[in-house]
């Protein structure tokens, strides 16, 4: 299964249900497989990141591992190490610090060291992503659309006229686009969020 796709110089880091598996987009040839669990296993990698020189990955079982994405030998487990263990399920990079969002309904950004929270979602968190200028995070209730001083702009909770489940959100063109269960996807202005169009 693939959880998450990540674009970084030219490679496309395919976040699976084994481990991280790395596409060269002008070629379109596989360059690596990354198993990166702490023995070198298999182990379901949710979403990647990179920041500076290192490759991040969110992992259901080992926390958030990084290892150094120039290094040609990341192939090799040992080459990995735990960034921190604790139960994540997203992690992007924006604004030049790690955001991550952890199994108990908390996002935080890394900063000087420690993680601060940013953003209390109240539900669990199915999504986080960023355009470059915010930082969406979804939940199956919930879209919070935070801006680069991680200030709430945006909170959607629901779809006039509508039960839908959310399963991911992203903003592009000032527009907020949003998956759902079932319903399709549905547009809506980011600065006025009220007016929706399938």
């Amino acid at each position: 299964k693939i959880n998450d796709l990540f674009e970084h110089n030219g490679r496309l880091y395919i976040a699976t249900d084994y481990g991280i598996s790395v596409l060269d987009i002008t070629t379109l040839e596989f360059i690596s497989t990354y198993f990166i669990g702490t023995s070198g296993q298999e182990t379901q990698v949710l979403q990647t990141t990179v920041l500076g020189d290192e490759l991040y990955a969110v992992t259901r079982d080992f926390g958030i591992r990084k290892g150094t994405i120039s290094n040609p030998n990341l192939f090799d487990f040992n080459q990995w190490q735990t960034f921190d263990a604790g139960y994540w399920l997203g992690i992007v990079t924006f604004d030049n610090k790690i955001v991550a969002m952890n199994g108990d309904s908390k996002t935080y950004k890394y900063d000087t060291g420690s993680f601060v929270e940013v953003l209390n979602q109240v539900q669990g968190g199915l999504k986080i992503k960023t355009n470059g200028s915010n930082v969406i995070v979804t939940t199956r209730n919930n879209v919070f659309v935070l801006n680069e001083a991680f200030s709430q702009i945006a909170h959607i909770t629901a779809i006039p006229n509508l039960t839908a489940n959310f399963t991911a959100a992203t903003v592009v063109n000032d527009k907020i686009y949003i998956g759902t269960e079932k319903e399709g996807l549905f547009s809506t202005l980011l600065v006025n969020p009220t007016s929706f169009e399938l």
